[in-house]
């Protein structure tokens, strides 16, 4: 029978899970990487969808001599 994630986490080592949390991290972000190489231009709210599918959310700053701009249009958070 198959068994729940949680009730096979409880069985595993603090240094098990924090391993298995590294992995699940870097694989996160080899699948943001192909999917970025992937493309040559892409829509910023393709882009939100990818990284919150990720678990993630997309935050937009405009780097300028003057200062910094947080873009905010895209914002679900503010919409």
């Amino acid at each position: 029978m198959a068994k729940n994630f949680s009730e096979l986490e409880a069985k595993m080592s603090p240094e098990s899970i924090e391993r298995s949390n590294q992995y699940a991290h870097e694989l996160k972000i080899q699948m943001l990487n192909m999917a970025l190489e992937s493309q040559s231009d892409m829509q910023v709210s393709t882009l939100q969808r990818l990284i919150e599918a990720l678990g993630g959310n997309l935050e937009l700053i405009a780097h300028l001599p003057e200062g910094d701009v947080r873009i905010t249009q895209f914002d679900r958070r503010t919409a």
